[in-house]
């Protein structure tokens, strides 16, 4: 009896220590990239408004295009940028305070440092472009006479 009472606490530890490997997996990661490019071209650089302090001054609604060079459809947006003494705003001015504008179409819209949606759908085709104007409302009173430059940045996604 002592016999079967060992043999059998043998094949148990056995099967204790035994790892069980049933239903393993294991994963791999793969990542697609495609192979097409977006991007994108400003027909302007520059704009030089004549405004005084508490004024405005803006471009036509169609001064400049926006293309799509890229191989896919792109989303694009807009963001302006401070000045080195003045602080952009999409909706008020004020002391040391601007707004910027784009015409997207149908009316003027505001912008300030965030990206803004400015047009989301942007084929490259070659022959379909976003046009736009540009707007600016001058701060009302100024710490500075100095110009002001301002950046003005498209980024394009591609969908």
């Amino acid at each position: 009896m002592k016999k079967l009472i060992i043999a059998i606490c043998i094949v148990l530890s056995i099967a204790v220590m035994s790892p069980i490997q049933a239903d393993l997996t294991d994963t791999i990661t793969v990542t697609l990239q495609p192979n097409a490019t977006a991007s994108i071209t400003c027909n302007q650089s520059t704009w030089d408004p004549a405004s005084n302090l508490g004024e405005h001054d803006q471009t036509s609604t169609a001064w400049g295009n926006l293309s799509n060079d890229g191989e896919v459809n792109v989303s694009v947006t807009i963001k302006g940028s401070n000045t080195t003494d003045w602080y952009i705003h999409d909706t008020t001015t004020g002391h040391d305070q601007f707004v910027m504008r784009f015409y997207n179409g149908a009316t003027w819209e505001g912008f300030d440092y965030d990206e803004e949606t400015f047009t989301t759908d942007l084929p490259p085709t070659g022959v379909d472009y976003k046009h736009f104007g540009l707007n600016v409302s001058m701060p009302i009173t100024s710490s500075t006479n100095d110009n002001q430059i301002v950046t003005i940045t498209f980024t394009a996604t591609a969908l």
